[in-house]
């Protein structure tokens, strides 16, 4: 399976929203495949404190809402 790091409209949007709710805490990692998009939210240790179980099943999902928005299917993984 060939992947590579990809900047595409939906992910550049989720990065701008995410930048804006926790600046500096959420690194995002974008793999494009021929059949989907993988986005990995990988909290920093203070953003696993400050937020909630709750709170990232909330990011997950609004973030697989704008992807699939897109017309491509995605996982995201809060790792």
């Amino acid at each position: 399976m060939r992947t590579r790091e990809a900047r595409t409209l939906p992910v550049e949007l989720v990065r701008y929203l995410v930048s804006n709710l926790a600046p500096g805490e959420f690194r995002i990692v974008h793999v494009w495949t021929p059949g989907l998009d993988l986005v990995i939210l990988r909290p920093s240790p203070l953003a696993r404190r400050r937020f909630k179980k709750r709170d990232f099943e909330a990011i997950s999902f609004v973030v697989e809402r704008i992807c699939e928005r897109a017309g491509r299917p995605t996982v995201v993984e809060v790792g």
